[in-house]
């Protein structure tokens, strides 16, 4: 928080667009049990009316140990990424939860 903070209140940043990007990668969420067994899929619930959640990526691996990225833009932004060819040959916009056994 104090980073956010910092670089929030830095007049040098203060009227750029600023991107956010967090890995959850390798810290076990898949590996967590809270007595039902391990989960089958994790999510991540964000809201862009805060300034601190958009523009944010946030990366989380899957059950199949591959990565999804949960991307929060405008949807102006979105709409843009959504069909940008070079982005798509390595991603599947809101692909189906696949739960491996």
């Amino acid at each position: 928080m104090k980073i956010y903070e910092s670089v929030m209140n830095n007049a040098e940043f203060k009227h750029t667009i600023k991107y956010w990007c967090t890995s959850w990668c390798k810290i076990g969420l898949n590996d967590v049990d809270f007595g039902w067994g391990k989960p089958v899929w994790i999510g991540v619930c964000w809201s862009t009316r805060t300034s601190m959640t958009r523009n944010l990526i946030t990366l989380i691996e899957n059950s199949c140990d591959g990565v999804e990225a949960w991307i929060v833009l405008s949807e102006e932004e979105m709409a843009v990424l959504e069909h940008d060819q070079e982005f798509l040959a390595f991603a599947a916009p809101n692909p189906g939860i696949f739960i491996s056994n």
